[in-house]
């Protein structure tokens, strides 16, 4: 077994829990130990290990645990083995070099905050198999240009590689490297998730259809780009800091309700007044 890993046994099952900082280079973390299989990665257990550049979890993990890999900045590859049915929050945030990865279909659940931060990220398929995703699951990939979704999966769906709840009430999710300056929200959408839009720096304009009632924190964050959001309908239900360190100007009908000169702290204007 590779000397710098630590672990928990309890009963017939082991649990990594830690990993010497300074470990480098390649780590293929054993099915067993000590006679006993190796089920989960434990909370945290190689958060800050910089050297790493690869990691294989094997089948017999079923679990990754909160923070298990945060701040792995030289990781390039991970393979997850087969038998995890969990992604714990935060479990690869901030893993900035982590170009692909492949989530099994054996997993169920994906953590807040996941993949918050993996810059190097391109493209992620979400398996048939999952059924929970956390808030701000994908946030902060700057270089992710699409998510695609395993054909049959019940509660999630993508068009045009933007990820919507399968009924598509809720956009979750909008690439932040998806091409485009101009998006039109579909009217099946009543609510912006938390964070959709974060980063999204190519988007000049946004519209947002009469059906949204309410829109999530940070929803359009840090989009540098973004000029105009016009609302076809009344003013919606804002979370905090909607636009923060973005700078757009919102357009309104006329007949509009609920509408003052400022929303979520940007200027309100009339639709006419475009320039």
């Amino acid at each position: 077994m590779n000397s710098d890993l630590k672990y928990e046994i309890k009963g017939d099952a082991v649990t990594i829990t830690s990993c010497e900082e300074g470990a480098s280079g390649k780590l293929v973390i054993p099915a067993t130990i000590e006679g006993k299989t190796v089920t989960s990665i434990g909370y945290a257990a190689f958060r800050y290990c910089r050297n790493l550049t690869s990691i294989t979890i094997p089948d017999s993990v079923t679990s990754i645990e909160v923070y298990a890999f945060a701040g792995c900045s030289s990781l390039t590859s991970i393979t997850i083995g087969n038998g995890v049915t969990s992604i714990g929050s935060h479990a690869f945030i901030h893993c900035g070099s982590l170009t692909s990865i492949t989530i099994p279909k054996s997993v169920t659940s994906i953590g807040e905050s996941a993949f918050t931060g993996c810059r190097a990220l391109t493209s992620i398929t979400i398996p048939k198999s999952v059924t929970s995703i956390g808030s701000s699951a994908f946030t902060l990939c700057s270089s992710l240009t699409t998510i695609e979704v395993g054909a049959g999966n019940v509660n999630y769906t993508e068009v045009n590689g933007v990820l919507f709840n399968t009924k598509m009430t809720v956009l979750l999710t909008y690439p932040a490297s998806k091409t485009g300056t101009n998006y039109t929200i579909s009217d099946s959408v009543t609510s912006i998730g938390d964070y959709a839009f974060t980063s999204c720096r190519s988007l000049t304009s946004i519209t947002i259809p009469d059906s949204v009632t309410s829109i999530g924190d940070g929803a359009f964050q840090s989009c540098s780009s973004l000029t105009s959001v016009t609302f076809l309908g009344d003013a919606p239900k804002e979370g905090n800091e909607v636009f923060i360190k973005s700078n757009p100007t919102i357009y309104r009908k006329p007949e509009a309700k609920d509408w003052g000169e400022t929303f979520a702290g940007r200027p309100v204007k009339l639709i006419s007044e475009k320039p």
